[in-house]
C-alpha cells in the first residue's frame, strides 16, 4: 500500500474533523480538500480518472475511512440537534467534525 495512504488513514483516525465533507464551506477551507475531493470524484467514476497513481484497493480503503467519518459526523449532528431541541440552531464547535 502507499505510504502516503497508509499516513491518511492514520491522520482520519486521529483527526476526523479535518475531513469533513458535511459541511462544504468548512471543508473547502481544510487542509485535505485537495484529496477528498478528487477521491470522491474518483469513486463516482468521474471521466478524468483523479488520483490515477493510487490503486482501485487504495481508493476503496481510503473512500471507506471518508465516508465513516461523515457517518460519524452525521450522528453527531442529529443528536446534537435532538438534544437542542428542533428550534434551537446547532453550534459549531472548533474542536468537533460538525
Amino acid at each position: 500500500m502507499n505510504k502516503g495512504v497508509q499516513i491518511l488513514l492514520a491522520r482520519m483516525e486521529s483527526h476526523p474533523q479535518e475531513f469533513n465533507v458535511l459541511e462544504a464551506p468548512r471543508f473547502q477551507t481544510s487542509p485535505w480538500h485537495w484529496i477528498a475531493d478528487p477521491l470522491i470524484r474518483r469513486v463516482r467514476d468521474d471521466e478524468h480518472v483523479p488520483l490515477c497513481f493510487l490503486t482501485d484497493e487504495e481508493v476503496t480503503i481510503l473512500f471507506e475511512k471518508l465516508m465513516s467519518v461523515q457517518g460519524d459526523a452525521f450522528t453527531r449532528r442529529v443528536m446534537r440537534q435532538l438534544l437542542d431541541g428542533d428550534q434551537t440552531p446547532v453550534e459549531v464547535d472548533a474542536n468537533d467534525s460538525y
